[in-house]
């Protein structure tokens, strides 16, 4: 299959695809039904279609994007190329399986229970900092910082790391922009050659912590029996992990608060109801994932369905199309708080799904509850969202509010 004789997929090319994504997906959805198209910037496929996404994203020969085709630009040989290489989402079997061990031993580790107070006392301690304050942004006032401040208790480098942590992992999306110049590449691979530096520094101490942190949890994982050798350390794989762990939570945690106050009436059920906010963060990893789609690559020729993806041969797995799929959901472009359906596909399937999708789910739904009982009304102050460069990556910017306390 030569992605060059594929309908190239052209809402990668339009100037309004982050703030218009919506639209854009459900126009091709509606008019293009074969499920695999041609990447229309590189030579790639894109899969769009939730039934395949799902088969493909399971399927034992779809293993990680090659790290040749990844690590380009100037950050090839630095640190933003280290980074992403200890990640889990880059090795293949069967040190996958290792390094899964490990993220998973980061991600939940602490137990849920752990895990839900320390994201409460968070939620808490920022919205007293807040104050009084009428107006406050809550992509910045609240989002970054509850998600920055989580993460770093967690790891055990202290809270006074926390904003430049937030900072650090933010620079890192830029590989992610469908665009971007090599000083923007630069600002990323400094990015994570700062996560790198404070990690790397605060290792022995963080090993030697009476508290649990996920730096030990990490390299338990990694010394248990059975496990493959790799050659991340666990304080490695920790650094590799912390844009996901900032990113992608302050991101989903500012689209559902972007939903919750443009959908007519979403807002005044969860004052009702807080016991919605569950409902409210899945929507929304549904309709606006942080992260819309992952790169894969084929260790062999695979067919699934009757397309055949050859091996070598990456493959976007466009997630945030397949969750808007109307043929697996029922009004795919409406935020449905009572929503039932099938498994979402932003956090994958699979060996490879996201190991720290609970993770993200416990501080959302504790971020959301906790502002709710501080606040009974939030007035929206701009009349667009402003949604961020067009990437993969798509979270909302800014969020200024005009807020009534409780």
């Amino acid at each position: 299959m030569e992605p060059a004789k594929l309908l190239p997929f052209s809402p990668f090319t339009a100037p309004n695809f982050s703030s218009d994504l919506g639209s854009l997906v459900a126009a091709w959805h509606a008019e293009h039904g074969g499920g695999v198209f041609a990447h229309p910037v590189e030579p790639a496929l894109v899969v769009t279609r939730h039934a395949l996404l799902s088969k493909l994203s399971r399927h034992p020969n779809l293993q990680a994007q090659s790290n040749d085709d990844r690590a380009t630009g100037p950050s090839a040989d630095g640190a933003l190329a280290r980074v992403f290489s200890h990640h889990p989402l880059f090795h293949n079997q069967p040190q996958h399986k290792t390094a899964h061990r490990a993220a998973l031993a980061i991600a939940s580790g602490l137990g849920p229970a752990v895990l839900k107070d320390m994201a409460e006392q968070i939620c808490g301690r920022q919205l007293n900092q807040l104050g009084d304050k009428p107006i406050i942004d809550l992509v910045h006032d609240y989002a970054v910082p509850v998600a920055a401040l989580m993460w770093a208790q967690m790891v055990g480098v202290g809270d006074e790391y926390a904003a430049d942590l937030g900072k650090w992992a933010n620079a890192i999306r830029i590989p992610l922009w469908f665009q971007s110049a090599d000083e923007q590449l630069g600002q990323a691979d400094e990015g994570a050659a700062n996560i790198e530096a404070l990690i790397a520094e605060k290792s022995a101490s963080l090993r030697a912590a009476t508290d649990t942190n996920v730096v030990q949890l990490a390299d338990q994982s990694l010394q248990s029996p059975g496990s493959e050798p790799l050659d991340s350390t666990g304080s490695e794989i920790v650094a590799s992990m912390t844009f996901d762990a900032i990113d992608g939570s302050a991101g989903m945690l500012a689209n559902m608060f972007s939903h919750l106050l443009q959908e007519e009436g979403a807002w005044d059920r969860l004052r009702e109801d807080p016991n919605l906010a569950d409902a409210a963060w899945m929507e929304t990893a549904r309709l606006s994932p942080p992260i819309l789609g992952l790169f894969r690559s084929p260790t062999e020729d695979t067919e699934v369905d009757g397309h055949v993806f050859p091996a070598g041969t990456n493959v976007l797995m466009f997630n945030a199309a397949a969750n808007r799929d109307p043929l697996a959901f029922a009004e795919p472009d409406r935020f449905d708080l009572d929503r039932k359906g099938p498994v979402l596909a932003t956090f994958g399937y699979g060996p490879r799904a996201c190991v720290g999708r609970a993770l993200a789910r416990t501080v959302g739904v504790v971020a959301l509850r906790a502002f709710l009982g501080r606040y009974s009304a939030a007035e929206l102050l701009v009349d667009e969202v402003d949604w961020g460069p067009c990437g993969l990556v798509r979270a909302v910017q800014n969020l200024p509010v005009r807020v009534t306390a409780v």
